[in-house]
């Protein structure tokens, strides 16, 4: 075999001449297969790339070409390495190109492969990874469990509407979760002493300018009196965890684990006292009291174990795909030996019950407050 083409590049002739003469051989005679690697070692770096583009593009099955760019690999420039991975690329031998990443390997720290493998596309890496299928040698399932992690796998993101959701989901979750930034209580329990509630409402303040944001973080420290109204604002609560996908995607779970229309609940009927803490089915079982309780540290662990179970699982974007998924994940039992449904549900009736011993905290102490401030005032001046 013999690279006769390369008598016609120009940077060639005059090393060509030259090498020969030292050689003392014909010049016909230094192409071929016995003298090339003499030859191609007085070859500038950019001359010798360019041998190797040719050659490689010329002749892609001899292993010749592929021992002899390995052999001055280390004196290329990384430019170079990509541009001679593309010249093997464009000819469509992807198990060359394979086999050059494992003999790279061989050679160097698994690092060296990073720039070649960050500059392919991910149908390069499919079609590697498809001719190398039946590969069982440790080294070379070394170089298939490297490409398989610059392999960008389709994955499941959530919408625009649902990561929005989430969002304000977590703001709900913020004032029932310990932080030792409280002192290891939640912000709701660590608020309750006026001092305390300025601490908590600088907090805010610093967090967000934003007053939509303000106002959410706000209101889950609150709690409503049991003035014998109905808490109409419930309904303006994302409903946590199990309401998940309400309105987003065109199936919800119901209280019975079966397909319901996601439709708002418009009215409350009954009594209010009753109503604030009657489940309701078109929440997945939530009563208002427990809406505006908010989740707590377990739902905020399941929230992010089913989000990690989506991108882990669907391979692909798609709220209906997702909503069927956790459909499924809701009801099947966890760690604790329940359901996710009913971890929430019991913590959220928990922290409603929490709200409800503070509130009646409070209104046992306002009266006597108000009696301790009339007694401080001073009589007015007739």
């Amino acid at each position: 075999m013999t690279l006769d083409f390369l008598k016609d590049e120009p940077y060639v002739q005059g090393t060509l001449s030259a090498f020969a003469k030292d050689k003392k051989i014909a010049e016909s005679e230094v192409l071929q297969e016995p003298h090339i690697r003499d030859f191609l070692g007085v070859l500038s770096l950019p001359d010798r790339f360019r041998f190797f583009s040719r050659a490689i593009k010329a002749f892609p099955e001899q292993p010749l070409f592929l021992t002899l760019l390995l052999s001055h690999f280390s004196a290329i420039s990384i430019g170079d390495r990509l541009r001679a991975f593309d010249a093997i690329k464009d000819t469509g031998n992807y198990s060359l190109f394979f086999t050059l990443l494992v003999q790279i390997r061989k050679q160097f720290d698994a690092s060296a492969l990073h720039p070649v493998l960050e500059s392919l596309k991910k149908e390069d890496i499919s079609k590697i990874l498809e001719a190398v299928s039946q590969v069982e040698k440790p080294e070379e399932l070394e170089v298939k469990e490297i490409l398989k992690r610059f392999h960008p796998k389709p994955r499941w993101i959530p919408s625009t509407d649902l990561l929005s959701r989430i969002l304000r989901m977590r703001s709900e979750f913020w004032a029932n979760l310990p932080s030792e930034q409280w002192g290891g209580e939640s912000p709701f329990i660590y608020a309750q002493t006026p001092e305390r509630r300025k601490e908590v409402l600088k907090w805010i303040y610093e967090h967000t300018s934003d007053p939509v944001w303000v106002r959410q973080y706000l209101s889950v420290l609150e709690y409503p009196e049991d003035s014998g109204r109905r808490w109409i604002e419930a309904l303006d609560c994302t409903g946590g965890l199990l309401n998940l996908f309400r309105g987003i995607a065109s199936l919800a779970i119901s209280e019975e684990g079966e397909k319901k229309p996601s439709d708002r609940t418009d009215e409350p009927s009954g009594e209010s006292g009753d109503w604030n803490h009657t489940p309701l089915k078109e929440w997945n079982g939530l009563s208002p009291a427990m809406l505006l309780a908010g989740g707590g540290p377990v739902e905020n662990q399941l929230l992010m174990e089913f989000l990690h179970k989506a991108e882990q699982e669907l391979k692909e974007p798609g709220d209906e795909k997702a909503a069927e998924l956790f459909r499924t994940w809701v009801e099947t039992l966890g760690k604790g030996g329940k359901p996710p449904r009913q971890m929430i549900l019991e913590e959220r009736q928990k922290l409603v019950l929490l709200r409800e011993q503070f509130r009646k905290e409070k209104e046992a102490f306002l009266p006597f407050h108000r009696e301790k401030r009339k007694k401080k005032e001073k009589p007015r001046r007739r």
